[in-house]
């Protein structure tokens, strides 16, 4: 098929067909041929229920089930496709996290900032002419990045995606250190920790190398280092308490208010969760706690680091 529509695509617009596979009790949304879309081309079939998509100025609409981490990872791919509509819901499978236990609450402010999201919904269910995203992890490989393996599933070629920063949220309120002192970010979840990662080094390696002055922030030319605050719950401080014990708890309401503050940040540390994708989408300086054998958040550009 594809030898047939190469001659074809240079001279004529494409209409293309796209289809399902039904595995494990799942339909999975599939393009043909993948190698050959052309962004302007017009899939006239979506689903299993055959929905027609034709028209000027339509949106893909995407159905993710998270984690928020996740959803982050997947902004390169709406971004590349030209803005989705998205709606989130729970994952069907049980003991998989559930968005609705607060993960939704906290992306959502987020979301409705990426110009890349035309629309952000909550729905139980995956509507019928979503990509259907929760089973996204039968692409998934622990060796390429999150976005790689959504890109594989959606049939994206990961390779022609675009890293380089896709969030940008502007400064709005305040500065988290009521002292404007510049300050290095961590966060550390519960999961994805590495025993052969030295914190207590890391951190004090990091805020020796951005002791410089902020004459912005300051009005002061003294060097100093930077205060250290950590984001993320309030279990997960008393853990970092232990290693980092000066480091100072900073409260965020959600995501939207993490990335207004991760701003201000000289360096943002932390291992494979949310605040770190959010971190890197925002293009900030990162130092990466990366797991041992997962390794799906090792994204490549200027100022990170594993």
């Amino acid at each position: 098929m594809t030898q047939h529509l190469r001659p074809l695509i240079h001279r004529t617009p494409l209409i293309q067909h796209q289809y399902g596979t039904w595995f494990e009790g799942h339909m999975r949304q599939l393009r043909n041929p993948a190698n050959v879309l052309r962004e302007d081309a017009v899939i006239f079939h979506r689903d299993v229920k055959q929905a027609l998509l034709t028209g000027d100025g339509y949106h893909y609409h995407f159905h993710h089930t998270g984690e928020m981490g996740d959803i982050i990872a997947a902004l390169p791919i709406f971004r590349h496709l030209g803005g989705v509509h998205l709606t989130i819901g729970n994952h069907p499978l049980v003991g998989w996290r559930k968005m609705s236990d607060g993960g939704y609450k906290t992306i959502l402010p987020l979301l409705k900032k990426i110009p890349c999201i035309k629309s952000v919904t909550w729905s139980d269910h995956c509507p019928p002419n979503a990509f259907n995203m929760a089973h996204f992890r039968e692409s998934y490989k622990h060796d390429q990045t999150l976005t790689a393996s959504q890109a594989d599933y959606v049939g994206v070629p990961h390779t022609e995606l675009d890293m380089s920063k896709w969030i940008d949220i502007k400064y709005e309120g305040g500065h988290p250190s009521k002292s404007k002192v510049p300050f290095i970010a961590i966060a550390r979840s519960e999961r994805y920790h590495n025993p052969a990662v030295n914190w207590r080094k890391l951190v004090d390696d990091v805020r020796a190398q951005h002791n410089k002055p902020d004459a912005l922030l300051l009005g002061t030319a003294t060097e100093f280092l930077p205060d250290v605050l950590f984001f993320g719950t309030a279990k997960e401080f008393a853990a970092m308490q232990y290693i980092i014990p000066e480091a100072r708890h900073c409260k965020t309401k959600d995501f939207l208010d993490l990335a207004r503050k991760l701003k201000y940040a000289r360096a943002f540390i932390g291992n494979q969760s949310g605040p770190w994708w959010l971190a890197r989408a925002m293009g900030l300086v990162t130092h990466q706690e990366t797991h041992d054998y997962i390794r799906d958040s090792i994204v490549g550009g200027p100022n990170a680091h594993y």
